[in-house]
């Protein structure tokens, strides 16, 4: 049932407006909208501080904590993240600083032990040694210069090291000089390395056992997160000199807590009926059982509209028949059960709680509709005799099984799609439009009849079908159509066509069905081909192998064939039907955020 609600105007004194705010957020009854969010420099601060925060744990988050980490004394979320970001920015500095090191010594180390002071040392007693380097033919050219001695350090068939020693200063344009860093010499850039290496450590140390505070940052982030929440709504709040005002919804049930509160408090409160141009938001509130559908909208992205029909329940109910029509084998269903049963069981987190519920329905759903049609992980057996006709040999009719499934899936989009015009007619109750929906469903109905002689089993048109399709279009034309509107007067050929073509799309459940079950039958006849081959023995594992991937395979295709068809029948071809554009948003109410961390218990 979608809730009723009414729209509720809130005024206040401008220094009071943090203190209602308070007070509305305490209740958690009012879905707040505004012309437009406002925005401070405070926000901003707050916002900052969220974002550092989501560095912080992802850095975290990335570290596994090691059993020895040092127990973490910090309790302070603020703390932990100012604390992670600084050593990753001095690790990130430290990193660079230590490459610049290695790579200083990957050049060096070659030369050995040597420093600059020692070459100025050489300088002053007249001897001068230059560092080159190049090709072994140009340095055996080199080498025959009488002015100075080249003296080899390493060569190898590509390049040469040498050092050139003389008793005057050489023109460095004359020697393949070798610009080297200007370093205090080997055992002084080690020990760098080494000190810096050292620093790494430390850090990566320290940030595992910054590690073990996620959930502190979890908490602060929360925290902060409402902090941004209530100082956005404070700030988007309408100002009228010394007055503070906002609009929302509250539902009516509500509507007393907040007249109460409004009095207590010194508020000035209207209350009236949402307007028909009024963007309201949608609180659907099910039966305890049926709240499971509740997971596949949240998935999908879909809301009704306030002013559309609530279609959770039918929604639910085809669903499931759906799924089950996909799978049609109950072996696969027993599986399912079992998974979800463990799941039950295992899964303690409450958010998974209706996933799970939902999954156990679809489970049973496909037991009972693949036992119904005697199909067993793509074996045939006996079934309802109906689903699995024999003939007279016993064996069974595979037409008539296929045709029988077909009219099943035309009968489905009967029910599902007079369902859709039926909800529609309970909405518009009070107007002349919801006869007309009846009028929709005797025409769905004779498009039954229709398809089923056109398709399924050929022959003359009953006179019923007439009948149907004679007081559907007169109640249309009476009651649905506005003469006066151009657009529906023109799109109504349309329409009545699509009505058939809508129903005719019911029919690919019966079409990936067959597809499913034909997948799992040829698996399991390698599977017996491999295990009657010579010697068996062999065999056995391959067959195992190849008739596990084959149902897997399947299980995934069909589970594909769910989001895609069983979906898209009640979002497009129903959606059409009950009037529903999905154009909805959720109520909800300015209140207490939930942390998600407090409710997985960590």
């Amino acid at each position: 049932m979608i809730v009723p609600m009414k729209k509720a105007t809130l005024v206040c004194l401008f220094s009071e407006r943090e203190a209602a705010l308070e007070k509305l957020r305490e209740m958690g009854i009012m879905h707040l909208q505004f012309e437009q969010r406002g925005d401070t420099l405070e926000q901003g601060d707050a916002r900052h501080i969220m974002t550092n925060i989501d560095k912080a744990a992802a850095i975290l988050g990335e570290i596994k904590q090691k059993h020895s980490a040092k127990p973490l004394e910090l309790t302070d979320g603020l703390q932990i993240v100012q604390e992670t970001l600084r050593l990753m920015d001095e690790r990130q500095a430290v990193a660079r600083a230590l490459g610049e090191l290695k790579h200083q010594l990957e050049i060096i180390e070659p030369w050995g032990e040597f420093s600059e002071a020692s070459l100025k040392e050489l300088e002053d007693r007249g001897i001068y040694v230059y560092p080159c380097g190049t090709t072994p033919g140009q340095f055996q050219k080199l080498q025959e210069k009488s002015d100075f001695v080249c003296e080899v350090i390493h060569q190898d068939k590509k390049f040469c090291l040498f050092a050139v020693i003389s008793t005057t200063p050489l023109d460095p344009a004359t020697i393949p000089l070798e610009i080297l860093p200007k370093l205090s010499g080997l055992k002084q850039l080690r020990a760098e390395i080494l000190e810096q290496e050292t620093r790494l450590e430390e850090i990566d140390v320290r940030l595992h056992s910054l590690a073990q505070g996620l959930n502190i940052l979890e908490q602060y982030r929360f925290n902060i997160s409402e902090t941004v929440d209530f100082l956005s709504t404070r700030d988007s709040m309408s100002l009228h000199g010394e007055l503070a005002y906002l609009t929302g919804y509250v539902p009516v049930r509500d509507e007393e807590k907040l007249k109460q509160a409004a009095i207590s408090n010194g508020w000035a409160l209207g209350l009236h009926d949402p307007a028909s141009d009024d963007n309201v938001p949608t609180l659907v509130e099910l039966p305890k059982f049926f709240r499971m559908v509740q997971p596949v909208f949240d998935f999908l992205g879909l809301s009704t509209g306030y002013k559309e029909p609530d279609i959770s329940i039918c929604f639910l109910v085809f669903f499931s028949i759906f799924f089950g029509v996909i799978f049609t084998d109950a072996g696969y269903g027993v599986l399912f059960l079992l998974a979800a049963l463990a799941a039950k069981f295992i899964v303690k987190n409450e958010k998974l709680r209706l996933p799970i519920n939902l999954f156990i329905l679809l489970s049973i759903v496909t037991i009972v509709w693949g036992a119904l049609c005697g199909s067993w992980f793509g074996m045939e057996t006996i079934g309802l005799g109906w689903l699995t006709p024999r003939n007279h040999e016993g064996e069974i009719n595979a037409q008539l099984k296929n045709s029988r499934m077909e009219l099943v899936c035309f009968i489905l989009a009967a029910l599902h799609l007079s369902t859709g015009h039926i909800l529609k007619a309970m909405k518009d109750l009070k107007s002349r439009k919801a006869i007309g929906h009846l009028g929709w469903v005797f025409v769905l109905f004779g498009n039954l009849i229709l398809a089923t002689r056109l398709i399924i089993f050929p022959g003359p048109y009953p006179a019923i079908m007439f009948v149907l399709y004679i007081v559907g279009f007169l109640l249309i034309l009476t009651c649905f159509i506005h003469w006066g509107d151009s657009a529906e007067v023109f799109s109504f050929p349309l329409e009545s066509l699509g009505s058939f073509v809508d129903t005719l799309s019911y029919i690919r459940l019966f079409a990936v069905n067959v597809a499913a079950f034909y997948i799992a039958d040829s698996f399991n006849g390698m599977g017996a081909s491999l295990l009657h081959a010579s010697p068996g023995w062999l065999y056995i594992p391959m067959a195992v192998v190849t008739v596990l991937f084959g149902h897997v395979m399947n299980i995934t295709l069909s589970l594909l064939a769910v989001l895609v068809h069983g979906v898209r029948l009640n979002t497009l071809e129903f959606s059409n039907h009950a009037g529903l554009k999905w154009a909805g948003f959720q109520f909800k109410p300015f209140k207490k955020l939930e942390n998600d961390y407090i409710l997985k218990g960590e």
